[in-house]
């Protein structure tokens, strides 16, 4: 195999593009939930880097999500990710972990990388698609990508039903 001459956008890209394909296939929470964090980090960075505020720094400063969900939800993604990345420190300790993160992170990391490269791939489009039919049309504050492609009508299938269980789930839930 030759070698691969990445630059740290197609990480991101390549990282999170897997992140979504494992999500629509119903595979591991907790690999998604890695691609998906590495991917946002480095987004993230690079959007710093060239001055250009994030989604997580947008939030932050027009508040849309309350200083306290905004606060709760950085805090367990921070821990998830470094508790899949370290065992140093507490090697026995055990995680809670709530799947439903993957959506909101993978939605952020998302609208970011569109941000940065003013494209995103065909299942990223259809991951908005998703998100916008399981928790609706509010961005709060994200850019409205609204070149959304409808590819393989049996993934499409499979967002819709996944959509309907989580509305189903959240109820019961609550």
């Amino acid at each position: 195999m030759e070698k691969l001459l990445l630059n740290k956008i197609e990480v991101a890209e390549r990282q999170l593009e897997t992140a979504v394909e494992l999500f629509f296939d119903e595979k591991d929470c907790i690999s998604i939930h890695n691609l998906a964090s590495s991917s946002y980090q480095i987004i993230h960075d690079i959007l710093r880097d060239k001055e250009v505020e994030s989604l997580k720094e947008y939030n932050f400063k027009n508040n849309d999500m309350g200083f306290k969900e905004f606060k709760d939800f950085n805090k367990e993604v921070s821990q998830v990710w470094n508790f899949l990345k370290h065992a140093n420190e507490n090697p026995s300790d055990t995680l809670e972990f709530e799947p439903h993160v993957n959506d909101f992170l993978m939605r952020t990391a998302i609208h970011d990388l569109y941000i940065l490269n003013n494209k995103i791939s065909d299942v990223m489009s259809l991951f908005v698609a998703y998100f916008k039919f399981v928790y609706g049309d509010d961005n709060g504050g994200m850019v409205d990508i609204t070149d959304i492609k409808l590819i393989d009508f049996n993934k499409r299938q499979l967002a819709i039903k996944k959509g309907k269980e989580n509305i189903y789930d959240r109820k019961k839930i609550a």
